[in-house]
């Protein structure tokens, strides 16, 4: 047109391509936006996947502190009636050999 300048040209052309890039750049950005909900989202439920292994992991670690202590309380039941026989074994050969006793005699 005879009344538009040349550099009004270019510039109207140089802004249309900038408003094109910018529509680019807006829809990449949409896009990035999408990726990281989906990220977010699996974060998300892998995040509460590791809360609930953790939790069941304490739950796992007190039973066996737990299991652990019957075991030692058991042990030590064992221990104690096995020294207790040995104690009741070493009496009742004194008791024999006091009363010359041969039969009845509880072996181990």
């Amino acid at each position: 047109m005879w009344f538009v300048s040349p550099d009004r040209a270019r510039d109207a052309e140089y802004a249309s391509g900038v408003a094109a890039e910018l529509r680019r750049k807006e829809r990449e950005a949409q896009r990035h936006d999408a990726e990281m909900r989906r990220h977010e989202n699996d974060h998300h439920a892998i995040d509460q996947r590791v809360r609930q292994l953790e939790e069941e992991l304490a739950a796992l670690r007190q039973r066996r502190l737990e299991v652990y202590a019957l075991w030692w309380n058991k042990r030590e039941d064992r221990d104690r009636t096995r020294h207790l026989a040995r104690r009741l074994r070493r009496r009742l050969r004194r008791a024999q050999r006091r009363c010359g006793f041969v039969g009845g005699q509880a072996e181990a």
